[in-house]
């Protein structure tokens, strides 16, 4: 078994050296400098303990102005179309509209006969042939019009304009 040895000389005086050098910055880190002595920032936030860095810590301030708007970003993508939504209630009937500029017009029964009551200004009807009918008309019938263009188009090219009587086709 072995024996610890007597230490030697300089290894007592670098140990008494060590410790005196670590008391004395610990003596003087806690007795002669005071936080006056220490610069702004020159110790880290991580070497703190939390008590001293809560003291150093002040209270929030107030908040500043609010800042200059930035520039506008650019426009994203469309996005997805939607689902068609629920069909809404019917509106109100809308204000009659003027009257029709038809002269006269008339309702031809499926038997060949004149229904009246949904006629305008004919007094009677006969058949020429089939879909073919003459109209007799209770006032002038104007033989020509104006089409879109502003030309004048005659009403009825191939038949008489004298006639009081006029002709139409019925499809």
């Amino acid at each position: 078994m072995h024996r610890l040895r007597k230490p030697s000389p300089a290894l007592v005086v670098s140990l008494i050296a060590l410790f005196v050098s670590l008391g004395g910055t610990s003596f003087a880190a806690a007795a002669l400098i005071s936080g006056t002595q220490i610069k702004p920032h020159s110790i880290p936030a991580n070497r703190l303990t939390a008590a001293a860095f809560k003291a150093l810590k002040g209270q929030r301030g107030l908040p500043g102005g609010t800042g200059p708007a930035g520039p506008a970003g650019a426009t994203g993508t469309t996005g997805a179309t939607g689902a068609t939504g629920a069909r809404g209630p019917q509106g109100p009937t809308g204000p009659t509209g003027p009257a029709g500029s038809a002269v006269a017009y008339a309702h031809v029964l499926a038997n060949g006969t004149l229904d009246t009551a949904h006629s305008k200004n004919v007094s009677a009807v006969t058949q020429e042939g089939t879909g073919i009918y003459c109209l007799t008309v209770t006032v002038p019938v104007t033989t020509s019009w104006e089409d879109w263009t502003g030309r004048t188009t005659p009403a009825f090219p191939a038949w008489s304009a004298a006639s009081s009587r006029a002709r139409t086709r019925t499809t």
